[in-house]
């Protein structure tokens, strides 16, 4: 279940509201998917 949440991001990422790629990259809240290859891609 902890990856939910890379379905919610990929369809967010592109969006004028959606989450920032400095705020991913910092945020804590992101700790536990930081390893999930499509996070991974999203950032880098």
């Amino acid at each position: 279940m902890k990856y939910e949440c890379i379905k919610v991001l990929e369809t967010v990422k592109d969006k004028p509201l959606g989450m920032e790629v400095g705020e991913l990259k910092t945020d804590k809240l992101w700790d536990a998917v930081r390893d999930h290859p499509t996070f991974r891609a999203i950032v880098d």
